[in-house]
């Protein structure tokens, strides 16, 4: 790791810092993306939320099992199953005329590299 002077005296010096900091604003991912990500860990600070998404990364379920599975009432999971979708964690279809539920491939590999050890 390289050796740097923190928050410089010298005018020559602390211009020096500034652009190299400057620099690294610019490794930063794009504002579109830093949103999409906040949104995303927004949602799933919720612990309903995040247990479902857990649940959803083995396989998906029906609303019926989700409810089984998480031990709450079907509406609460049907609310949560909305906020996940409004953000495009989840997206449902229908099987044998029931709703299904799906973690998106972007939500799986986020949550996927979040777990791994």
């Amino acid at each position: 790791m390289e050796s740097r002077v923190c928050c410089p005296k010298d005018e020559t010096t602390r211009r020096e810092w500034e652009e190299s900091l400057e620099g690294e604003k610019a490794n930063l991912p794009p504002l579109e993306t830093r949103q999409r990500l906040e949104k995303f860990l927004g949602v799933l600070s919720h612990p309903i939320r995040l247990k479902t998404a857990f649940h959803l990364l083995c396989k998906d379920y029906c609303v019926c099992e989700l409810i089984f599975l998480l031990g709450i009432e079907g509406n609460l999971v049907s609310y949560h199953l909305r906020e996940m979708r409004k953000i495009r964690i989840v997206s449902a279809y229908m099987r044998s005329g029931w709703k299904y539920y799906r973690l998106n491939e972007e939500a799986r590999v986020l949550i996927g590299d979040l777990t791994r050890h």
